[in-house]
Order: C-alpha cells, then structure tokens, then sequence
C-alpha cells in the first residue's frame, strides 16, 4: 500500500507531502497546486492524490493539529463510501505546545522584548502591532429577519434573558458583547449616531435593556460580561448583535450590517432563519451578499457563515411536520439566493435559553415553566434530536453524543434535552472555526513584524563578518557609501522617483471592469425587485402605498449593499496602488545600493533592512487615510412616486398604472445609482489616490532620513579593522541574545 505523509503548518501556512518518503515530482499537479494552495485543502488534496497515485487504496499519515485531521478523515471517508475507495487515515498528534500555549508564549515575548538591547524590536509602533494581533477580538455577528428569534438565540449564548425579544421591529440599536470570564453582571456604556458617548451603565439586566431599546437617542451599546460560549483562555469574544434587513430605517445601520459580512477578517455570520416562515423575501438582497462571499475560492469563505433554522419546536412531528423537510425548505430557499451547500444547523433558541435560565436559577415565568416541558418531547421524539441533522464532522457529533448519554445515566432531562436543542451544535461549530482560522492568523500576524527585523538584523552581522574577513571588501564598501552619500545629497534619484509618483495614475481599465461588475449588479437587482410587482395592471392607491413603501425598503437595502461594494472595492484598489507605490520605491532604493556582482560576492540585495520602517500597504493606506463620509446624492424616486399618488397628479382617481409606476421607479433609481457610482470613480477614488500619492511623498523625505542612519552605521562597520574587531567584542552579547530570540520566535511557528 502506497504511504502519503502530510504535514501541515497552520502558523506558516504551508503544507508538505511525501509519497513513500519522496516529494511529489516538480511539475505534477498535486505539487503545483500545493505551490498555489500552501493551505490545506483537503477536499482538492485528496482528489488530487487520487489522480497522483492512480489507484483505490492509500494511506495518508497526517502529522499536525487534530481540527485539520478530521477534515482529512471526513472526506477520506466520503470517497470510500461513495466512491468505493479504501483511503486509510492515521493522525499523529502534534508534539508540544497548543494555541492557548503558543498565546501565553506570545505574550511573554513581548515582554520580553521590552529588554531587548535593540531599539527596533522596543518600538511602541511594534509592541501595538503585536498587542494588537494577540489580543484582537474573535467577532461573532448575529442577523436575523424580524421575529426569527435573534434575540431569543443571543439569550441561549448567554443563559440569561438580557436582549429584549418583543415580537415587532425595534428601533435596531447596535448591541455588542464583550466577553468578560470575571465580570458578575454585564456593564457597558451607551452611544448616540454620532458616537458621543451618553452614559456609562452598570448591573444591565432585561428591563434596562428594554428602555435602552426604546430610547430615540441611542444608537449604539457596547456591553461586557461573561459569555460561557468561548473561554478567554483562547481570545476575547465579541458577539454583535447586528440589524436585519427589515428591523432599522437608519442606513448606517444597513451599511454596517453590510461591512460585517463582507470584512477581510472574516468573522463569523450567524444567520437566523425562522423555519415556520421562510417565504419572506425581506432578506433577498442581504442572501445575495452573503451568497457573493460564500463563492470566494476558499473554505473559510464558506466555513464562516453559520443557518440556524429557528423555531424547530414549533413543528408538529403528529401533523406531519419533519425537521428534515424544513431543512430541505431552508435549503431551497437559500439555493434561490444564490448559496449552494450551506451548513444549516436546526435550533430550538427557546428551549435552550429556558433550561441554561434554569440552570442558573433565574425565576421562570409561568408560561415559561409550561413551555419549559418541551424538554420531555426533545428527549422522547427522535426527529427532535437536532444535533442528528446537525453539519458537524461525525468525531465532533461523537463528542455530543458522549455528553448526551452522560446526562441520561445522571437522568438529567434538561441537559439531555439542551444538547438536543442544537445550540451546543452551534457552539462547537464556533469554536471549531476559532480553532481552525482565527488563532493561527493571530499568531502570524503577531509574529511576521517580528521575523521581518530579526532579518534586517541578521543581515547586518552578516555583513559585519564579511567585512572584517574581506579588506578589499570593505575599501569598495566605503566606496560605495561614498556614492549612495552623494546620490542622496544631490537628490537626483529622489526627484526622478517624485516625477513618477506625480505621474502615477490609477488603471482605468480595471477601475471600468469593477465599476462594470457593479452597475451589472445593480440593473440585475432592480430588475429582480420589479419583477416582483409586474403583472398587477392598474391597483388600488392605497395598494400603490404599500408596494411603494416595500420598494422603498428594498432599494434601502440595496443602497447599503452597493455602498460597501464601492467602499470594498476602492479600498481594494488604494491597497494595490500602494503597493506599486511601494515597489516603485524599493526599485529606487536597490538602484542606489546594490553592487556590481562583478566587484564583490556580497549583494546589497535585502532591502528589508532599507526598508523596516516602510508599513505595509494595507498599513500605508490606513495611516494616510481620514474618516470621512462619502456624501451621496439622494435617490429621487419617492419625490416622482408621489407625483403618482398625490392630488395634483391624480386628481380623485382612486387607481395607479403600476406598469408606469415601476418604469419611473427602474428609470430613475437605476439613473441615480449610476451617477453615484461614476462620482466614486471621477471624484472620490481619484482624490483618495492623490491623497495617497501626496502621503507617500511626504514619507519619502522620512525614508530617505532612515537610509541615511542606516547608512552611517553601516559605515562605522567599515573603518579601521582594529575598530571593528573591537566593536564585534562589544556586540557579541546583542547577536547572542538577537539568535536566542529568533529561535524562541521560530518556535512557536514550529509544530
């Protein structure tokens, strides 16, 4: 039997592969793909090793942590039960340190660092970057259309009644929950629209909430308090409780529900379906959105939107009602939309929020101990057995199905039954993408600032020994100081690069093909939106007021979703100016500093230490950048529909032309998002780059400083030989300690 070993790296994001001990041949696809993909992909990978070894049976060894393991094993045992393979799997377990180790190792590296003899790796900009990665917070967005029972499930999270759950549209307050193991009660503070902060709240409980709701002037809250759905060991939790398609007129809110979904960070969406009502169409656009994310080409992508189907204790098993037909339904509905195999997971929010109130000994109302009896109908009917429908990996469903049969030997109903409601399936799917994707891109993102000096630093003792082994070396490096030195003083090159950068422009033939996608988009949703009402003829006025208000709501909707495409896709396209940016200055750098390959053996080739004060793109783009809304012109087509319905316009009649209605309403809304669309491209995304080019001038001045200093030190390296001789005595200790602190960064990326 062929051997497969597979080693994959979370933390360097990079997967290697033996076949009977020996790398897969350059050119083969597997090896390529592998080249493309350093992730594990393991639903391609093992199609891939199939084509690879062209035969039924294998083994795959697999040496790295046991959450990528079981998506290894669930698809190894796909194949062999549909396909009739026979694909072996064995795990070997990771030796050492787990996340939460590797977090803790963190942390003490940055202490650690503050004693560094070296100022770069003690800069506070760097101690915010690591402080930042390590402590960041692992979001949790809640959406949901009116009355799916959002804030029924956010009460199940968190075993108590704290978020008002009245059945009617709320005045969509922004909520978010800050985890806190230690707090006894949930404290926050209150914001108005303008983020003015209003007052600081202690001790919140449901009735302050339900006040808080209602309050005109609020338009945000930020609480912290004890969620048991994720330790802090891990990272510090935050589920936002964010505004559905149909529960706020604010369209900042819209927007904001928009960016969750659509952030680079991709943070987990849990989306609320009511299983009695899917036939709404309220949440048509905000699905597509989602559906747009979900087709991106990785799993994370797909992974990290979580349907929870509502209600489920509501369906009659004795009147025929099947949970697996509501998931059907549910499937067909989001298919509609856009999303193919989606991971719905059937709920009952209710009775999971009622038995952990229970458990914490909250004092259940009368309706609520009756309806609390649910308990005995989850545990005693099988189709009530919801974590069976539940889109776990079977070792995850074991490990439920382990503490349901140890609640029934304690005969402990309510346990047994609360595994039954689905809400730990959907905390052991949370906790399995915080596991899979968020702490090892914490801990590269804590660690690659760091890796990136420790190189800088290296390749000057590096340079440091080659000096003082090479004589004629160091003569020809004086030399060629002595240029850069002149070139710098004279400024020539500097101004060339300036009249490059004042010439740079963005690429009007991919701003067109963007600006293309999204005017496609926008013709096709409105036309989706008519196509709704079409057919109806002439109708009543008072009908007319009710399609024009749902018209109203839905291009609402629609703005937000536009809105953010532009904001997403001008971001996305300064990052990549930038980036060019950047490179056109590292070309300016390398033609400054590298020596001839003829003179010498040693290159000037590692910018990286030129360049360790030069951020990132993403980082450069959000230094220069100031918040600042984007003003729009407003959508004029409910002036125009009222010219349809008003006195003036139609006198005493008591009917509309719906067909003349809808073609004034595709006309002129269609008009205006195109004009505000080419404003984004003409005006504002041409300013931003000017702002961009006009930073990065100013940052130029600032670099060309850093090579100086960098170059005086350099130089010092190049005097007298007894000089340096000495000198490397004196620096022994700081490349001591500078090769112990590589290795203890280099550990914890190891596995």
């Amino acid at each position: 039997m062929k051997e497969v070993f597979i080693k994959y790296n979370p933390y360097k994001v990079e997967t290697e592969i033996e076949i009977d001990g020996k790398e897969p041949a350059k050119d083969s696809k597997l090896q390529c793909y592998l080249q493309e993909r350093l992730q594990l992909w393991v639903d391609k990978l093992v199609e891939l090793l199939l084509a690879e070894l062209n035969r039924d049976q294998f083994k795959i060894s697999f040496y790295g942590r046991y959450v990528d393991f079981v998506d290894l094993e669930e698809v190894s045992n796909y194949h062999n039960q549909n396909y009739n393979k026979n694909i072996v799997v064995e795990h070997i377990p990771i030796e050492g340190d787990s996340e939460i180790d590797k977090i803790d190792q963190l942390k003490e590296l940055a202490a650690y660092m503050q004693g560094s003899p070296f100022e770069d790796l003690r800069s506070s900009d760097l101690q915010k970057k690591f402080e930042k990665a390590i402590n960041s917070q692992f979001e949790v967005a809640v959406i949901a259309t009116m009355s799916a029972g959002k804030s029924t499930l956010i009460n199940a999270l968190l075993g108590q009644e704290l978020m008002p759950t009245e059945n009617r549209a709320c005045t969509a307050t922004i909520v978010k929950l800050k985890d806190n193991d230690e707090a006894s009660s949930f404290k926050g503070k209150i914001f108005d629209n303008d983020d003015n902060l209003l007052e600081e709240i202690s001790n919140v409980d449901l009735e302050k909430m339900r006040k808080l709701n209602e309050d005109e002037k609020v338009d945000y809250i930020e609480l912290e308090g004890d969620i048991p759905l994720i330790s802090s060991e891990k990272t510090s939790l935050e589920i936002i409780d964010t505004p559905g398609p149909n529960s706020s007129n604010n369209p900042e809110h819209k927007k904001k529900t928009y960016r969750v979904i659509k952030k680079e960070a991709k943070p987990v969406v849990l989306y609320i379906l009511d299983a009695n009502n899917l036939g709404t169409n309220d949440d048509a656009n905000l699905l597509k959105a989602v559906a747009e994310q979900m087709s991106r080409d990785d799993k994370q992508s797909t992974d990290r939107f979580i349907f929870a189907l509502n209600k489920i204790d509501m369906i009659d098993v004795g009147r025929g009602g099947r949970t697996s037909d509501y998931i059907r339904d549910a499937k067909e509905h989001l298919k509609n939309h856009g999303i193919d195999n989606p991971n719905i997971y059937p709920i009952s929010a209710e009775l999971a929020k009622l038995i952990r109130m229970k458990f914490n000994g909250a004092e259940l109302t009368f309706m609520q101990e009756r309806n609390l009896a649910l308990s005995d109908y989850f545990n005693g009917e099988e189709d009530k057995h919801l974590i069976n429908y539940a889109p776990l990996s079977n070792l995850r469903k074991e490990d439920l199905y382990e503490k349901i049969n140890s609640a029934k030997k304690k005969e402990d109903a309510y346990l047994e039954a609360l595994y039954h409601s689905g809400i730990p399936s959907i905390e052991v799917a949370i906790n399995e993408y915080l596991d899979k994707y968020t702490l090892p891109l914490n801990i590269q993102d804590a660690i690659n600032p760091i890796l990136k000096i420790i190189k800088a630093k290296q390749w000057k003792d590096e340079l440091q020994n080659k000096i003082n082994e090479n004589d004629s070396l160091r003569e020809k490096i004086i030399k060629k100081i002595d240029m850069i030195n002149e070139e710098i003083n004279k400024g020539e090159k500097a101004r060339e690069l300036r009249d490059k950068i004042d010439d740079f422009n963005i690429s009007e033939v991919e701003i067109n093909e963007r600006i293309e996608e999204t005017t496609i988009k926008i013709e096709e949703r409105i036309t989706d939106i008519r196509d709704k009402f079409k057919n109806k003829g002439d109708i009543k006025t008072s009908e007319a007021n009710i399609i024009v208000k749902k018209l109203k709501e839905k291009i609402s909707d629609l703005e937000a979703d536009i809105y953010t495409d532009l904001e997403t896709m001008r971001e996305e396209i300064l990052i990549e100016e930038s980036n060019k940016l950047i490179k056109g200055y590292k070309e300016h750098l390398e033609d400054l500093i590298q020596l001839d390959e003829d003179e010498i053996e040693f290159q000037w080739n590692d910018l990286d230490y030129f360049t360790v004060n030069l951020p990132a793109n993403n980082e450069l783009v959000s230094s220069y950048k100031r918040e600042r809304e984007v003003k729009r012109e407003p959508i004029g087509i409910w002036e125009k529909v009222r010219s349809f319905l008003g006195k003036q316009y139609f006198g005493k009649e008591e009917i509309v032309s719906l067909t003349n209605l809808l073609d004034e309403f595709e006309n002129e809304v269609t008009d205006q998002f195109l004009k505000n669309i080419n404003k984004t491209k003409e005006i504002y995304l041409k300013e931003e780059v000017e702002s961009l080019k006009n930073y990065f001038l100013d940052l130029i001045d600032k670099l060309d400083q850093t090579i100086n200093n960098k170059l005086e030190k350099i130089n010092d390296l190049s005097k007298d030989k007894e000089e340096i001789i000495h000198k490397i005595k004196e620096d022994k200790k700081k490349v001591e300690w500078l090769n112990d602190f590589s290795n203890k960064v280099n550990s914890i990326l190891e596995i």
